[in-house]
Order: structure tokens, then sequence, then C-alpha cells
């Protein structure tokens, strides 16, 4: 969380920041917001999210406790509110809840549920579906990784230097060169109308490598370049090379002398997928803690 505070002068007004149920304590949320940006942030499943206001979304209002506040109010519940409500340090939230469905093309199915906050309270302006929508594009940061770790740097390479600087600014070149690969691809997909996600970073980054070593740098006055004719050619847009799909998620051990596990259904397999969203009510609209 440390790193993630020294990015908070980065927030302003306009700003709609996404973030992972590890930064779900109370005074990160408190000191994100303050900065004027919207929050849509998932939560942990164990939060105590009381329903204060059920919206017609399916959404509702409720509250964030700091830990006192939450350990008083859970006090309360327990004797059945047989006395007056504890006084609580609060900040108002929408609560969104929503399942979402992956099916596979051989017809499994995964299925996991995701419960969003957010300061953005107003279900008219900001319909629940349409914030879901938004948060599951968060996923796409994995995507970006692997390209950055694996398409780029090439899959089981290692960085050459033997010392920190040049650690360092090797580091810095990968970096450099996603950063500029990922722009063209955003300046191209603006350009035609299309969503970043239908153009490959890979097509784009051979593209590049064929560009400077063939030293074909188009003329200035060229409308359009080597890699925007390519990223943009029918074949490389079909639905069969741009499909959805999915990938497992799995975290080599640090300490482990073997590879990933490579069994069925685990690593080293993309298989296009169906992804449904489906929003659910909370179930429980009598002001208890959220399931």
């Amino acid at each position: 969380m440390p790193q993630a505070r020294r990015l908070l002068p980065a927030l302003r007004p306009g700003i709609l920041l996404l973030a992972d149920r590890g930064y779900d304590g109370c005074q990160a949320i408190r000191d994100a917001a303050s900065t004027g940006a919207d929050l849509l942030w998932r939560v942990q499943s164990g939060r105590l999210l009381p329903v204060i206001q059920p919206l017609p979304d399916g959404s509702h209002l409720s509250q964030i406790l700091d830990r006192r506040s939450g350990d008083h109010l859970a006090a309360w519940q327990r004797r059945k509110r047989s006395t007056s409500p504890p006084a609580l340090t609060a900040m108002t939230v929408r609560v969104i809840r929503y399942q979402v469905t992956v099916t596979t093309a051989d017809g499994r199915q995964h299925t996991s549920m995701v419960r969003l906050i957010t300061t953005l309270l107003d279900p008219a302006r900001h319909p629940a579906a349409e914030l879901a929508e938004i948060y599951h594009q968060r996923w796409e940061i994995e995507t970006a990784y692997y390209g950055l770790k694996v398409t780029l740097r090439g899959p089981d390479r290692v960085l050459r230097s033997h010392t920190v600087p040049g650690v360092e600014q090797e580091i810095y070149a990968l970096l450099t060169v996603f950063q500029l690969t990922r722009t063209a691809i955003h300046d191209t997909a603006h350009s035609a109308g299309l969503d970043p996600d239908r153009l490959s970073f890979t097509i784009a980054l051979r593209t590049t490598h064929h560009t400077v070593i063939n030293a074909a740098v188009p003329a200035p006055t060229t409308p359009a370049t080597t890699a925007l004719a390519v990223l943009l050619h029918p074949r490389n847009l079909t639905d069969r090379r741009r499909r959805s799909r999915v990938s497992p998620r799995c975290v080599k051990r640090t300490l482990s002398p073997y590879a990933y596990n490579k069994t069925a259904g685990s690593v080293g397999r993309k298989a296009p997928a169906t992804i449904t969203i489906t929003l659910t009510p909370q179930p429980d609209p009598t002001g208890t803690a959220s399931p």
C-alpha cells in the first residue's frame, strides 16, 4: 500500500480509479476519495456493507466503516439491536454485486461473485451494469503484464546484465518499447474507430522489429505507417484471430526449482470463451452484512 499511496497526487476530479480488493481498507478508500476522483473498487467478501437504501438497478447504498465503528456495529447487531445504534464514522458508497460466468468452447463453466463499491451514487447516470462492465475490463491489465513479461521480453529469457545499473537500463528499455508500442496501438485504433483490444500487441511488436531491421521508415507525409496498415489488415481483425479468450493464471513458486504446473486445464492453454455478467441484487435487504 505505501507504493500505491505515492500515486494519489496524480488523482483529480474527473478520474475514475479502479482497484482490486487488496486495497479496500477504509483509510485507503478515504484518502483516494479525498482527491476528488471517483472510485470503483472491489471489496472482500467478508466486509460489512449494510443495506442503507436499495436502488432500482439492483445496487444499494451502504457505508464503509473504519475498524472501530465496524466492531461497534457488529456488536450491536449481535445484541439484536436491543439498544440505540452506536455512533459511527462512515463514508457513503454504492454497492454493486454481480456474477461472472466464463463458458469455454467445450462447455465448461467457471462462476465467481464480485462485489464493488463506488462513489458514483446515482444509478440513473451510472447504471450498475455499465460499471460492472467497466470493472471487468480492468482484468485486461493481466494481458498487458503478459505482453511486457513474455511477449516483449521473450519466454524463459532473463535479463543479460550482471550489474544493478545494467539491469535498470534493460528494464527501462523494455518499458519504453512497451509504452511506445501500446501508444501506437491506441493511436491506430482511435484513428480507425476501433477498440484497442481488437489490435494485436504481438503483430505490432513484430512489425516494429521488421521496420527497424529493414530501416523502412516512412516519409513524414505518408498517411499511414507500415504498422498501421498491418494492424488494420482485415486478416488480423477476424473473430478467429481476435476472439474472446481466457488463460488460467499461475504464479511460479519463488523457491521452487520446478517450472509451472502444466497439468490439463492449468497453464500454457488459451481457450475461446463467452463471458456473461449478471447483476445479482443484495439478497438480504434487512440491513445485515453482505455475504
